[in-house]
């Protein structure tokens, strides 16, 4: 089903369903452009206030970043479930068929790049989202902590998937790039400072 924000009950209600598409892929890439989007409305926060004129033309360039990714995670709910659906489809094949071995590689091909990309472009969110949130409009700096906290997870998510799939990919060669890929989307990951946004220190207990 073609995800419209129009109808985004009726979506959530094929993500619950026993169907296998939309699953965790499309959940991810949800995930992913829920971030952009909030990073681009910290970025029109900042934008609009007279008190950051200094910095509106970065803000700008990171608007227009953020709505790049968020289109891109869009395309790639849909991809996600074309991504499984040709897997499935490889899979209905004949054992009798010789080209059914082919057909599964190539499926599970493009079933791992589709989650790997998602996972790159969620990093991508993240990386902005600390960027606005270190120069953006303080009164949003929970949104783009709230950014920063939902491009990790769309990440995490996508990697199950990415590992999974790395598994029966035959060609040892292919394996590795993606292998290499998602080693390097968790190692991006790891240096970025979610701390700013999940301070639980004793300076922020209301007084009693």
């Amino acid at each position: 089903m073609e995800f419209q924000l129009q109808s985004i009950s009726q979506w959530l209600d094929e993500l619950a369903s026993d169907k296998p598409a939309p699953g965790g892929g499309a959940a991810a890439a949800l995930c992913c452009a829920l971030s952009a989007a909030l990073v681009s409305m910290v970025a029109r926060f900042t934008v609009q206030k007279k008190k950051y004129e200094s910095m509106r033309q970065q803000a700008e360039a990171l608007l227009a970043a953020s709505e790049t990714l968020r289109a891109r995670a869009q395309n790639l709910m849909q991809e996600d479930a074309a991504a499984f659906a040709k897997v499935a489809e490889a899979y209905s094949i004949s054992k009798s068929d010789d080209a059914r071995h082919g057909a599964i590689q190539n499926a599970l091909m493009y079933a791992t790049e589709i989650p790997l990309a998602i996972a790159e472009t969620a990093c991508e969110c993240a990386e902005l989202a600390l960027q606005i949130a270190a120069f953006g409009n303080k009164t949003v700096l929970a949104d783009a902590g709230s950014a920063a906290i939902f491009a990790k997870s769309a990440a995490d998510s996508a990697l199950l998937n990415v590992y999974e799939n790395i598994r029966n990919i035959e060609n040892r060669e292919d394996a590795l790039t993606f292998q290499e890929r998602a080693a390097q989307v968790t190692q991006r990951l790891q240096t970025l400072a979610y701390m700013p946004f999940m301070n639980t220190s004793k300076e922020n207990e209301i007084a009693k």
